[in-house]
């Protein structure tokens, strides 16, 4: 692999490697916190200036981004920086569903100034059920790690509503993966593990998206009210997978025709990469995928219900695990935060782990060498939505946000930014706004116009690439997106999370692999 000059990279005063990610293994690396008197918050961002990726805050317990000049995601805690006009709508979400950026353009395009706490997810949970935020906020936005803990919640926190209400959605097409999952998700994901598509529909994107039957004891499971009333609207999702650096794992190969990298799940507990792999500390989601790698490699049975609905025996299997694998020093870190990531897999510290698609594109444009593996057990999927609050009397201007979300703007902003997908990615509106290049590269698997070295594949840059604005023809060596179309992914999927029925035995048990 060719030797690439990085940008600079900066830490804060008196931050280390890992500012303030959880440590573990101890031996392998220290962090400290922000030194005294530096003036720095918990929260981090990362900024391009002058071609150089500088972190100039410390660490939160997720990862509120921001590019400068309003060139690309940002966000704060009471978004947004930039003085707004329109009509008020308050909004609560995690930074992947809202930012800076966003909300000027969401203001321009149709004219709503969105006073947004932008926060973590779990956060959201407990404000959403617990603090009032059915009547601080008109609408929340969050993801399926904790939509269906909402959608039990006794009296509701969020409005049903009717599709009509979102001209987008009613106008399609809609990507079948959200008409018919049971027939397109997982379909190549081999026994025991798949085809996954029947479960998934039932546990996840049904319940998730539809209304449940009036008066039912488990709104959470129920979908009664299928076709004709929503409970949120799907706006984005993506297939999380292993990140690894070519440079230092030479037991993964990457087809630069094709783009994919075949392999699994277990590359993260490979020896070969001791001390060097990471792992989200997020147990409602991290779970999920090491299931379905046990399973999938016949070191745990087939779950009861599901690998993203474990009983509390089937945690203790994922959980004793993970603990033996930490005990012999395979992790660098565990971590939560978007920011730390990003800035290990730069500085090389560590050389992969499950890390979300937007780490990827943010270390490539920070100049480190990363790809995104194809694991044989299947993605582990999560899906964001957004819905108006209980106690909210501006439901229309919710309606109109929603459509906003599913527009060719937020679209092309999730894809170039994020690696992130939309619902309606098959509607005219969404290929016009994107381009033909940008949008068969993003969606059918196809190169781009452009030849591209093959020593810098794994240093592609969506963010930097200029893409054409008029058809063209895809080049023999130019890059493909990493996995490949999204048909391909869906077909790959092992298992979608959700909000667990033990979720307190989750992080009852979570807690002994942090103290281990």
């Amino acid at each position: 692999m060719t030797e690439v000059r990085r940008r600079s990279f900066e830490y804060p005063a008196g931050d280390t490697v890992a500012p303030e990610a959880e440590v573990a293994n101890a031996e392998a690396a220290s962090t400290q916190p922000p030194a005294s008197g530096s003036g720095m918050s918990r929260r981090r961002f990362i900024t391009v200036a002058g071609g150089a990726v500088i972190v100039i805050a410390a660490g939160a317990a997720y990862y509120y981004y921001s590019l400068g000049a309003g060139a690309g995601p940002g966000s704060s805690s009471t978004s947004t920086s930039k003085q707004l006009t329109g009509q008020a709508l308050s909004a609560l979400g995690p930074s992947f569903m809202i930012s800076d950026a966003q909300n000027t353009q969401l203001s321009q395009d149709v004219s709503i100034a969105l006073n947004a706490n932008v926060t973590d997810l779990d956060s959201i949970r407990s404000i959403m059920i617990s603090g009032g935020g059915q009547n601080t906020y008109d609408l929340v936005d969050y993801d399926s790690s904790g939509w269906l803990a909402l959608k039990a919640s006794s009296p509701p926190v969020t409005k049903n509503f009717a599709p009509g209400n979102i001209p987008r959605w009613t106008a399609g097409p809609i990507y079948n993966l959200f008409t018919s999952p049971e027939t397109v998700i997982g379909t190549a994901v081999p026994p025991p593990l798949g085809p996954t598509g029947a479960y998934i529909a039932t546990s996840l994107i049904y319940p998730q998206i539809w209304a449940a039957s009036a008066g039912v004891s488990h709104p959470e499971d129920d979908y009664g009210q299928k076709g004709s009333l929503l409970f949120t609207t799907p706006i984005d999702w993506n297939y999380d997978s292993v990140l690894y650096n070519p440079k230092h794992v030479a037991s993964l190969t990457h087809d630069n025709t094709t783009g994919i990298s075949a392999s699994s799940w277990g590359a993260m507990y490979d020896r070969a990469n001791v001390g060097k792999s990471t792992i989200l500390d997020v147990p409602t989601t991290a779970t999920n995928h090491v299931a379905i790698y046990l399973v999938g490699n016949k070191m745990m049975n087939p779950p009861q219900v599901g690998p993203n609905d474990l009983s509390s025996a089937e945690m203790d299997t994922v959980v004793n695990f993970l603990i033996d694998q930490k005990k012999a020093g395979q992790f660098r870190v565990s971590w939560s935060d978007f920011g730390t990531l990003v800035n290990l897999y730069i500085q090389e510290e560590v050389w992969l782990g499950d890390a979300w698609q937007p780490v990827e594109y943010y270390v490539r444009h920070g100049g480190g060498p990363c790809y995104y593996l194809e694991p044989a057990e299947g993605y582990r999927c999560w899906l964001d939505g957004t819905a108006p609050t209980a106690g909210t009397s501006k439901e229309s201007l919710v309606y109109q946000y929603i459509n906003w979300e599913l527009g060719p703007s937020n679209s092309s902003y999730k894809a170039k930014w994020l690696g992130y997908h939309t619902a309606i990615w098959q509607s005219q509106e969404i290929q016009s706004g994107m381009g033909p290049e940008f949008w068969d590269w993003v969606y059918n698997g196809k190169s781009t116009y452009q030849a591209e070295d093959a020593t810098k594949d794994a240093l592609f840059d969506p963010i930097a690439y200029t893409w054409a604005t008029t058809s063209g023809t895809p080049s023999s060596s130019g890059n493909f997106k990493d996995c490949g179309s999204i048909d391909r992914r869906t077909a790959r999927v092992g298992v979608w999370g959700r909000y667990p029925h033990n979720a307190d035995y989750y992080f009852q048990a979570w807690g002994r692999f942090r103290t281990a």
